[in-house]
């Protein structure tokens, strides 16, 4: 199976970039990881990540991206399929989360919230 050749791969790439991890990390293909200085990621125990491309039947067909400057967070039994993950500020994802179809999660400060925002002319 694939994921005995690249979860290892994976597992050095997440060392390599300063991210904690529990028990039971599995990873289809490879991981595409951007974590700035002041990026910190948190995983939990039994995460599982498909980074195939062509693996997933749902919209587009891109491989697993993480990008933290921000602190990321990722709980128990979480199943993560050919998404995108953007954080800049602050992102937790609970136990039991599955996030699949080519999700794109982002989460940052770019552009304004406030409703009374307007673009200068």
């Amino acid at each position: 199976m694939k994921s005995r050749i690249y979860t290892p791969i994976a597992k050095v790439i997440l060392l390599l970039n300063n991210v904690q991890y529990g028990k039971n990390v599995k990873v289809l293909e490879l991981l595409k990881l951007y974590i700035a200085r002041r990026g910190k990621v948190l995983i939990g125990n039994n995460l599982k990540i498909n980074s195939a491309q062509n693996h997933n039947i749902i919209g587009r067909q891109q491989k697993f991206l993480l990008w933290a400057e921000g602190k990321l967070t990722i709980k128990n039994k979480v199943r993560i399929s050919a998404s995108k993950v953007i954080c800049n500020h602050k992102i937790t994802f609970g136990n039991n989360v599955v996030i699949g179809g080519n999700t794109v999660i982002v989460v940052t400060n770019f552009h304004s919230i406030d409703p009374g925002f307007s673009f200068p002319n």
